[in-house]
This record gives structure tokens, C-alpha cells and sequence, in this order.
């Protein structure tokens, strides 16, 4: 992704959503990006009992799954004519759906629909993609799991801070919510919500 959502790399992204998904498919995905492969409980620890993959929980007020956010996410499939599934805001949904629209920008369309698929595609990634994906994957990292840090941190994801491409006022470590996010002296992107969670999950 870095400096933008680039056509020639729309269908990775499908793949490493599918990671967030479920465990046999996160098995699948992980083989075929020569990434280690996780097992049953290591993928619970990460996407279930420390860090959701849900845009919501990131992005919401309420601190949880659904909500505003989640409705957000729910418009913005109703808005280009598809109708949403359960978890509109869930990682694996929203990178299948943009690979899905890069994918379709790019084919043999008329001027003028190739034009608003790439506004569709570009809005995905802005406005729900961009504003908490780079903080969550840096927090995945942190977590340390054998089998998940590497998707976390492979470098083909392109959103680290040194992307060149990507002006400093857009840049989510500067100016995205506070919950995900606060720059560490190292410049990365510090895990608190994730955090929160995991004590949530502790005392229930």
C-alpha cells in the first residue's frame, strides 16, 4: 500500500486479509505467502483474545465491536451497490473488497467507470483502511507471536513509516486516533488499544 493503492498490488491484499480470517484459511494464506503458519491457538491469541480485527474497535467511540464506525463501513458497501456482510468492518472483508475494486478498476471499462471504481478504491483505503491499519499491524508485531508477527511485519504490506511516497499530513503515526496510536520515541506506532483489550478480556 504504500504511497496509495497501486492496481499491481490490489490481489496480495485479498491473501493477507484472509490471515485475520479463519484459522484454516489463515493456514492457506500463510502457505502461499511462504509466511510461517500459524496453529489454532496462536491465531486465537492474537485475533480473538488480543487484538480484533474489526475497523470498530479502532475507530469507534464506543471502544468495541459495532457501533458508528462499523455502520460507517456498512454505508460505504451500500454506497457503491453491494450489500453488506456481517462484519462490514472486519480486516478480511475490507482487503477482499479492495482487491476486489482494484481489481475491477483496472479492466476494460469505460472512461468514466473506471474512474469512480478508483474513487470507490481510494475512498476504501483513505477512510477505512489507512486511519488504523498501520497502528494494528505494529501492535500485532509487539504481541511477539511466532506464527503472526511476520505477516505483521512484512514489509510487502508497504505502510511503515519510512514510505517515502506518502506525504507527512496524511501519515496515520501523526495524526490518526489516539486509542491506536501514539508515536514512541523509535517513531512506532505503540499498541494501547490492543492492550485495553487484552485487560477487558483478563476480567471478564
Amino acid at each position: 500500500m504504500t504511497g496509495g493503492p497501486w492496481p499491481h498490488r490490489a490481489e496480495l491484499f485479498r491473501v493477507l486479509g484472509a490471515v485475520a480470517g479463519e484459522p484454516a484459511d489463515a493456514r492457506t494464506a500463510c502457505a502461499a505467502l511462504g509466511l510461517p503458519v500459524p496453529g489454532d491457538a496462536e491465531h486465537t491469541e492474537v485475533f480473538v483474545l488480543n487484538c480484533p480485527p474489526y475497523a470498530a474497535v479502532y475507530l469507534g467511540a464506543e471502544g468495541g465491536l459495532g457501533g458508528e464506525a462499523a455502520d460507517r463501513a456498512a454505508g460505504f458497501w451500500r454506497a457503491i451497490g453491494m450489500p453488506p456482510p456481517a462484519e462490514p468492518d472486519h480486516l478480511t472483508a475490507l482487503l477482499s473488497l479492495y482487491a476486489r475494486l482494484g481489481g475491477a478498476a483496472i479492466g476494460p471499462l469505460a472512461p468514466a467507470t473506471a474512474a469512480a471504481l478508483t474513487r470507490a478504491w481510494q475512498a476504501l483505503f483513505w477512510e477505512h483502511l489507512w486511519p488504523w491499519l498501520p497502528g494494528y499491524l505494529d501492535a500485532v508485531d509487539d504481541l511477539g507471536t511466532p506464527a503472526l508477527a511476520p505477516w505483521a511485519a512484512w514489509p510487502g504490506w508497504g505502510l511503515r513509516p519510512s514510505a517515502p511516497a506518502i506525504p507527512a499530513a496524511g501519515r496515520p503515526w501523526r495524526c490518526g486516533p489516539h486509542r491506536l496510536r501514539s508515536q514512541s520515541p523509535n517513531g512506532r506506532m505503540t499498541s494501547w488499544k490492543c492492550s485495553r483489550h487484552r485487560s477487558a478480556a483478563a476480567s471478564s
